[in-house]
């Protein structure tokens, strides 16, 4: 059971699509950011996605840093990375367990299609097993396996008002883990985001985002079957204040809060995170405000 709760515990870093990604950075634009997050869960949702409490009084607690970038390579292509470092602590009536580990890095490029008076990109990123073990007897801070994500993002301004919105719709695929012979499902990724800016430094934004599992299967003496508990799924609300310090720094305020799941976990998470962007914000045709792209995957509930 212990590793199950550190399982569903690191879910809340790896592999998702980029906020406000239909928008692109121009040639030679960087993106750098680090972001101080945490979360606290008796929790998780269950296969019959009931919210259920952790077994003999448990508790999960993950705190992190994660390192973020983007570069314009073109005017249509942009690349990004992210790395994730992981503190936990593990308690129950029985047994005590902390540990730090590198997460899963992720690496992704993504394309613009239009940039009018609604904006298009496609996106690939891929997310390595990279993560470091605390104990490899009984505990592993990671998933073990590659994900391939394609991602297709449109996006549009509110007419002459200073907002916008995104929509993100992707399929996440997940290969085999080599070690355990475990395959997880596919997933349907997505994320639909809204965002306004109230003065010329603070702005606010909103987003319904999560993930569709499929069943997937597990191999034993070179026989495969498959098992239900594999399946994820997870929706989350994720508002979110950018206050610019500067024209090119910025400081983010962010909370992710699951409302609904299946063999996910059920914490919410919390971030702040320091940002640099060699441009205040990028303009779609006409003039008006879009947000600042983001790089990778910082601080995304998986």
């Amino acid at each position: 059971m212990r590793r199950q709760w550190l399982a569903m515990a690191v879910l809340l870093i790896g592999v998702s699509v980029a906020e406000a990604a239909p928008w692109m950075f121009p040639k030679g634009g960087v993106y750098a950011g680090a972001s101080l997050l945490g979360t606290r869960s008796r929790s998780l949702f269950n296969d019959s996605t009931d919210r259920v409490r952790f077994l003999n009084n448990g508790l999960s607690r993950v705190v992190g840093v994660s390192l973020d970038g983007a570069y314009g390579v073109t005017d249509a292509l942009t690349v990004s990375a992210t790395v994730p470092v992981l503190f936990y602590r593990l308690r129950d009536d029985l047994v005590q367990e902390e540990g730090a580990s590198l997460g899963d890095v992720r690496v992704s490029t993504r394309y613009r299609l239009i940039n009018r008076t609604l904006a298009s990109s496609v996106e690939a990123a891929l997310k390595f097993p990279t993560a470091t073990e605390a104990d490899p007897a009984r505990i592993q801070v990671g998933e073990g396996q590659y994900d391939l994500d394609l991602v297709w993002s449109l996006g549009g301004r509110w007419g002459h008002l200073p907002g916008y919105a995104s929509l993100d719709l992707g399929y996440r695929v997940r290969r085999r883990n080599g070690e355990t012979g475990f395959k997880p499902g596919d997933e349907v990724i997505f994320r639909a985001e809204t965002g306004y800016r109230l003065s010329d430094r603070l702005s606010a934004g909103l987003a319904l985002d999560g993930f569709w599992g499929r069943t997937g299967n597990a191999s034993v003496f070179n026989l495969n079957f498959r098992t239900s508990r594999s399946a994820r799924r997870l929706v989350g609300i994720v508002p979110a204040v950018i206050y610019r310090l500067t024209d090119r720094i910025g400081l983010d305020f962010r909370a992710s809060y699951p409302v609904a799941g299946r063999n996910s976990y059920a914490g919410s998470l919390f971030t702040v995170g320091l940002s640099f962007s060699s441009s205040e914000a990028v303009a779609s045709k006409g003039g008006a405000w879009v947000p600042t792209p983001r790089g990778g995957s910082c601080c995304r509930v998986q």
